[in-house]
């Protein structure tokens, strides 16, 4: 990057009527505007992470639990 002058490259704009129209199609309700419907897509990609932290640290417990009582029957 410092090579190449160090400049990140330029954010994407919605010039064109097709980026427009590509970004109004991901809102199924036209009721609603855009952030509205950003805000849902996070408020959804939120829930789903949070859920899936919850059954990784369920695994992660049985597990411990597993290799807990693996060393207590291998150490006197």
């Amino acid at each position: 990057m410092l090579k190449k002058g160090g400049h990140a490259p330029p954010r994407p704009d919605l010039t064109t009527d097709g980026d427009i129209n590509v970004a109004l199609t991901m809102m199924p309700n036209t009721k609603s505007n855009l952030m509205d419907h950003m805000f849902n897509m996070l408020e959804d990609y939120t829930t789903t992470l949070e859920l899936d932290v919850e059954e990784r640290t369920k695994q992660l417990q049985e597990e411990k639990k597993k290799a807990d009582l693996l060393l207590g029957r291998m150490l006197p």
